[in-house]
């Protein structure tokens, strides 16, 4: 006897119940059973192969909804193992109290999502609320430790990555592209303006996905932006970098309009860890010290992927990704190589994520299995 017989009724299992002579696995409503289902009786005596079938399904279903939390958990973990060895064993000091306290904040936000998803008639308002509190976490902690593994960081490598540059694309001038583009100071801030816009996009997915009931789109958006993290941050031991600005001395003035001041002050902060003039771990060093790859080219590719899951209704979010790319360059400080890399963690995150089953599927037949009911049964 298979499941689908027990399943005959699908939908949210919940109770057994019996029939004048058959026991019926099914939902929690009482319906007049016929003695047969699809054509195959289902007897008292073979109760218990499928009471053990039906427990093995359960199981199944149990694992398929929490697959959304073990990647990020997991890197969640790795980032906070990874964090925690290296201000314990470089001997920085953690004064983080604000850290600390959005951090909790966003397990407590994670937390009450994973109760309410059981307790409320739309769950996936909650599971919505998950994800918002893991990819908070996610951002934070990889922030954090990419502060505390710099002191321990190899030699800069923008030399390689200039080399790189030249070599790829012979015709490109970085110091003589930014200087034309600072003629334009209208178009640095526009492109400023698609550069952060890294920061609502995300939040702006959940709500869509919430509101459409597209509970495989926040399943997706949680385990690639958690792959996408662990693919940029745990290298950055070994490929850590200062920027063309720093590498090419070109001073803030040169982009006037620029709403990003980052590229020009995580070199200074990057060289007080390495060298030790910095041993405190707090908000200021939480800044983006990743330049190689590109995060923001990564994002792009993840989020213009994520957003065509609504077809051509999203072709404008998708455009706007483009520029994201487009601006990274610029506004973000990004050798050319840096997006290329960022461009291959993203498509390997989504390879990644894709070969993970998120959505348990139903059982095969299952809704064929329904039996029929008049109002009268009900």
């Amino acid at each position: 006897m298979s499941v689908e017989h027990a399943l005959c009724c699908t939908g949210n299992p919940k109770r057994t119940f019996t029939s004048s002579s058959y026991l019926v696995v099914g939902v929690g409503r009482k319906t007049n059973m016929q003695a047969t289902i699809t054509g195959q009786a289902f007897l008292p005596s073979e109760y218990t192969d499928v009471k053990k079938e039906f427990a093995r399904y359960l199981l199944r279903r149990w694992v398929a909804s929490i697959r959304m939390d073990l990647v990020p958990l997991s890197v969640i973990s790795t980032l906070a193992g990874v964090t925690t060895g290296c201000i314990i064993g470089r001997n920085l000091t953690f004064d983080g109290r604000p850290i600390l306290i959005v951090l909790a904040s966003c397990s407590g936000i994670y937390v009450l999502g994973a109760v309410a998803r059981h307790a409320i008639r739309r769950p996936i308002v909650a599971q919505t609320a998950q994800a918002f509190g893991l990819m908070m976490i996610l951002s934070l902690l990889a922030s954090l430790t990419s502060a505390a593994v710099a002191p321990g960081s190899g030699p800069l490598i923008d030399e390689a990555l200039a080399r790189a540059d030249r070599a790829i694309f012979p015709w490109w001038e970085w110091r003589e592209m930014i200087a034309y583009l600072g003629n334009f100071p209208q178009i640095i801030k526009y492109l400023s303006y698609v550069y952060i816009s890294i920061g609502w996009q995300p939040s702006l997915i959940l709500l869509m996905a919430a509101v459409s009931g597209r509970d495989e789109i926040i399943k997706r958006l949680v385990a690639v932006w958690s792959f996408s993290i662990a693919l940029c941050i745990l290298p950055f031991r070994w490929l850590t970098a200062a920027g063309p600005y720093a590498y090419y001395k070109v001073s803030e003035d040169v982009v006037p309009g620029s709403l990003v001041g980052l590229p020009f002050h995580f070199p200074k902060i990057l060289q007080g860890l390495k060298t030790g003039e910095i041993t405190v771990i707090n908000l200021e060093a939480l800044t983006g010290l990743v330049s190689f790859p590109s995060f923001h080219a990564c994002a792009a590719i993840v989020l213009a992927w994520t957003f065509a899951g609504w077809g051509k209704k999203a072709w404008p979010m998708i455009v706007l990704n483009v520029g994201m790319i487009l601006s990274a360059v610029p506004i973000g400080g990004h050798y050319l190589v840096d997006i290329i890399a960022g461009c291959f963690v993203a498509l390997s995150a989504i390879c990644l994520t894709k070969g993970l089953e998120w959505q348990h599927q139903p059982v095969a037949g299952a809704a064929a299995m329904r039996p029929k009911t008049t109002d009268a049964d009900l």
